[in-house]
């Protein structure tokens, strides 16, 4: 019988740029070496997402895979939807529409 994971929400808000790029990936490492192998990302509350963040996110994305992990994405704005669609991020990663339906989908 296997235990359940504990299941790691991070909250995003804002735009990300740049600017917040090296707490963002601070944020995630930390996460990540600290051995939490399910992750969900909730992007409810941000407006916009530019390259260097998503460069971020397809980081800890592929790190957490190779560790036997897995990042789930929650609740994109339309605006960072679109962005995960034009980069075709969204064929290679999971996108739910609520934190329940994503927390579901780890048993």
């Amino acid at each position: 019988m296997s235990e359940k994971q504990a299941i790691q929400v991070i909250n995003l808000s804002g735009s990300l740029e740049i600017s917040n790029a090296p707490e963002l990936r601070h944020q995630l490492q930390t996460e990540i070496e600290s051995g939490t192998e399910w992750i969900m990302i909730d992007l409810s509350r941000v407006s916009f997402i530019d390259s260097s963040c998503l460069g971020i996110l397809i980081v800890a994305y592929k790190t957490t895979r190779r560790k036997g992990g897995v990042i789930k994405f929650v609740s994109p704005s339309p605006q960072v939807k679109q962005i995960f669609d034009l980069t075709r991020l969204s064929q290679h990663v999971e996108i739910y529409d609520s934190l329940a339906e994503c927390e579901e989908s780890f048993v």
